[in-house]
């Protein structure tokens, strides 16, 4: 994975989760045939939840799911997970810029990220 700025924090989480293999079969499935080994898989994508106050909007686990797409295609030397960087950014501005941080910090604000993103609740009861 590419160094975004001072991002070696940020790819070391997501080599490690890239590398559950169970976690990453929910967000990519091998695709049938074409170029690309691997496509974002259908079952996970009805599942977005685009409606919590709390997640991206479904843009967090989308741009994810598209980085594990990329980087288990075989297509690309080398990644740079520009987009997933930006959305990050939005949510949480402390991860903004070309700082370094904490790898555990970035860890618990993705995984939160795409629990929320992922919630099944529609519509939280009072």
């Amino acid at each position: 994975m590419a160094n975004i700025g001072n991002t070696c924090f940020m790819n070391s989480v997501l080599q490690c989760l890239a590398s559950a293999e169970d976690l990453t079969r929910f967000f990519i499935e091998p695709a049938g045939g074409g170029a690309s080994k691997w496509s974002i898989c259908k079952t996970m994508r009805d599942q977005v939840n685009a409606y919590n106050p709390l997640g991206t909007g479904g843009n967090l686990v989308l741009a994810y799911a598209a980085m594990l797409r990329d980087m288990w295609s075989g297509g690309y030397k080398e990644i740079a997970p520009h987009e997933l960087k930006r959305i990050v950014a939005q949510k949480a501005p402390q991860f903004a810029g070309q700082l370094q941080h904490d790898s555990q910090e970035f860890l618990a604000f993705l995984t939160d990220g795409l629990h929320e993103d992922l919630n099944r609740v529609k519509k939280k009861p009072t």
